[in-house]
């Protein structure tokens, strides 16, 4: 059952993404990823889904309606931030 976001929810979600997940991984660079950097990262992302499990939204694809973890785009959002950043990190030092 879909549980409906009071403004506190709401407050808390972007807080956590952004506040607490982003701004922890937003400097890293391609040497930080070898230091098992990744797998902290999918435990923070697991943790986040679990926390926010109980939120969804519909979205529609190929005519389908489906029920999506809310936060899981803000996180996805986020994580592709940070693929971008190191891709073009890496590049720039090749």
């Amino acid at each position: 059952m879909t549980k409906e976001m009071k403004n506190e929810d709401v407050m808390s979600l972007m807080n956590d993404v952004h506040n607490v997940f982003f701004l922890k991984y937003r400097n890293l660079t391609p040497e930080d990823m070898s230091d098992g950097k990744w797998d902290e990262i999918v435990n923070d992302v697991g943790a986040l889904t679990e926390k926010y499990k109980e939120f969804t939204h519909r979205t529609y694809k190929d005519g389908q309606m489906q029920e999506v973890l809310t936060a899981v785009p803000m996180i996805m959002w986020f994580l592709e931030i940070l693929e971008r950043r190191l891709n073009s990190s890496e590049k720039s030092n090749s």
